[in-house]
């Protein structure tokens, strides 16, 4: 069943969509519009926005969109496990494998975020939401509180891949892992 589009339903939209991208761009961490018909809206940007001393961004990839016919944002990151090091967590066998991603779930469910795992394809996306009641109930530090958990669970599923690394001297560099 489709909605209906009221005017005054476009103008919440665009409100919330023009507050979103004012904050991300005021930050400067904006890096595209996305288009899908899945979405309201969308975009990706890089938390945060840091350069390492080759230039290179330091933050993470990630996207916020507001899904169609849903009164709610969804952000999201998502990692892909580099193939040098799904090679040294499957090494000695599948055990160690299985441990990672056991972990990486209590992790996500500790932090109190969405997921989605694939440990065939070695990847992992975590998500967080947050509904908006009306344009005002959308503020920066609501948006920002969400883009830190985001990135700090990241992080810290980074730090627990590390954890299960065996010989791999220095660990990782987060700035290996792909970014879906």
């Amino acid at each position: 069943m489709k909605s209906k589009r009221t005017p005054s339903h476009e103008t919440k939209l665009n409100s919330i969509e023009t507050k979103i991208r004012d904050y991300l761009l005021e930050e400067g961490l904006l890096r595209e519009k996305l288009t899908d018909p899945r979405f309201e809206f969308g975009f990706r940007f890089q938390f945060p926005n840091m350069k390492g001393s080759q230039g290179q961004d330091l933050g993470r990839s990630m996207l916020i969109v507001k899904p169609k016919n849903k009164n709610l944002v969804e952000l999201s990151c998502a990692t892909q496990i580099a193939p040098q090091h799904v090679k040294a967590l499957t090494k000695d066998s599948l055990t160690r494998s299985r441990q990672f991603y056991k972990e990486l779930r209590r992790l996500f469910f500790e932090k109190e975020v969405f997921f989605n795992i694939d440990p065939r394809h070695h990847r992992f996306v975590v998500i967080d939401n947050f509904f908006i009641e009306n344009e005002d109930s959308l503020t920066k530090n609501r948006l920002f509180q969400s883009i830190r958990k985001l990135f700090s669970t990241t992080m810290l599923a980074l730090v627990l891949l590390e954890e299960y690394l065996p010989g791999m001297s220095g660990g990782i560099d987060s700035n290996e892992l792909k970014l879906l």
